[in-house]
């Protein structure tokens, strides 16, 4: 899988944090396992729930990182994956309707909150390949978007 070094040094933070919490969760577990009767013990299931969550997240990360392919940032005007761009949300005449967000353009997921638009996204799938300019997508009856590439120098 293609990501950007941005996203490989996120997953590997995290990474080392599920690892962290994830130790912490497994020798809370035996402690609880410790007071006896598992059937009725709430700490054990609270803490083999949560041991649990954070295995699933560990495994999700490892597979993410099995074989990855970290792409450098594309200095041309061509939206690609890696691509950091500019979105304003826009009427049909170009007129800005709400405050403009960047993101990077990465493979996998569609993390706004952090700052991510995934290719497969209905905007990703819309720009990837394209350039600056102003972008349709067909969701809840149509929205349009101002798409900037940001080229650092």
């Amino acid at each position: 899988m293609k990501i950007t070094e941005k996203r490989f040094l996120e997953l590997t933070r995290e990474m080392r944090t599920v690892q962290d919490e994830l130790s912490r969760s497994l020798e809370e577990q035996s402690k609880a396992a410790a007071f006896g009767d598992l059937s009725e013990n709430e700490e054990y299931a609270t803490a083999r729930a949560n041991s649990e969550r954070l295995m699933k997240r560990k495994r999700d990360i490892e597979y993410e990182l099995s074989d990855v392919e970290i792409v450098p940032m594309d200095q041309s005007p061509k939206i690609s994956l890696g691509s950091m761009v500019r979105v304003t949300k826009v009427s049909k005449n170009g007129e800005s309707l709400g405050e403009t967000r960047q993101f990077v353009l990465e493979s996998a997921g569609d993390t706004v909150l952090k700052g991510i638009l995934g290719v497969n996204s209905p905007l990703g799938k819309e720009i990837l390949n394209g350039s600056d300019g102003i972008y349709f997508v067909h969701v809840n009856g149509g929205i349009y978007y101002k798409v900037e590439k940001v080229i650092s120098a």
